[in-house]
């Protein structure tokens, strides 16, 4: 192996370890802010009537939302506006939503052919990750690596994920579940249940 690709496997190894240890690395001061942060509980939902937003507590700014493609095994980020709603019960009529769990409605600008249900975070500039002015992937600590996103359904409902990566093993920072009210196909394993290191348990 010439010095120059040495050189190179190193510097790929050590951001990958910087990567993986940024989260143990992390004050527990630093640990409360964005577990503050990430706290709301935003789901996002549009199909042919429009799209809107459902939140326990209020949004103050810009939305990163995301959500499964229909149709292809990859997530979507879009950066969405959080619009006043006329009523407080519009979004339960556009879309039929009644029973999600939701204190405050916000409209949202566009519809989608398919019913698309995702979830949204109010997150800072550096914490998403931009290619050709397209959100590409987020990570809560300014790298530039992406966190992993992951999805998949219990007996009644879905479980959201994301993930650190870059170290021997994924570690878990965010959980999220939704409640459906169906009988669905449980496609999730033991790891996607529990709760990750910025939930506030």
């Amino acid at each position: 192996m010439t010095r120059q690709k040495y050189a190179l496997g190193l510097a790929i190894f050590l951001m990958a370890m910087n990567s993986s240890l940024q989260a143990a690395a992390m004050t527990s001061q630093q640990q409360k802010a964005l577990q503050h942060q990430l706290n709301a509980n935003i789901q996002y939902l549009s199909d042919e009537n429009g799209s809107c937003l459902l939140s326990d507590q209020p949004i103050n700014q810009a939305v990163t939302v995301i959500y499964l493609d229909p149709y292809q095994d990859y997530f979507h980020y879009d950066l969405v506006e959080a619009l006043p709603m006329a009523k407080s019960n519009e979004c339960i009529e556009m879309l039929g939503t009644e029973g999600l769990a939701g204190k405050y409605f916000y409209r949202v600008e566009g519809k989608s052919t398919d019913l698309i249900r995702g979830y949204g975070f109010e997150l800072k500039f550096e914490q998403t990750i931009y290619h050709q002015r397209k959100i590409i992937g987020i990570n809560f600590f300014g790298q530039k690596t992406a966190h992993r996103i992951s999805e998949c359904s219990s007996s009644e409902g879905t479980h959201f994920n994301i993930w650190q990566t870059g170290g021997a093993k994924p570690k878990k920072l965010l959980h999220r579940y939704t409640y459906l009210n169906m009988d669905l196909e449980t496609t999730c394993k033991e790891a996607a249940y529990s709760k990750g290191l910025l939930n506030i348990k």
